[in-house]
């Protein structure tokens, strides 16, 4: 859905910045799942909202937005596919490259 970009120099100068990122999203977003599944009063006013819930959990394996590398390079390489194939690019990145890994 989204990428987090980190400069080149920040990121050489601090390399501890993309595991704290990483880690405060996935904090942040155990936050929203935990606030979705609230059974008080409800955060967010769709009908059958906990119904939705236990439906996207089961599709999705509990996590409907995984985060990193390793849970997102099929989605993209293929991405990344279609943008060779559709003249947006040369040739298709190596992925371990453009990506730091914080798993």
């Amino acid at each position: 859905m989204h990428t987090l970009v980190i400069r080149d120099a920040v990121y050489n100068e601090n390399p501890w910045i993309a595991k704290s990122l990483f880690n405060a999203f996935e904090a942040s977003k155990a936050r929203a799942a935990e606030l979705l599944a609230y059974t008080g009063a409800l955060v967010s006013m769709t009908p059958w909202l906990h119904d939705a819930v236990d439906e996207m959990n089961e599709i999705f394996s509990g996590d409907a937005w995984p985060y990193g590398l390793e849970a997102n390079r099929s989605h993209l390489e293929t991405f990344t596919r279609y943008l060779v194939e559709e003249g947006f690019l040369p040739e298709a990145p190596a992925l371990d490259e453009i990506f730091v890994s914080v798993e």
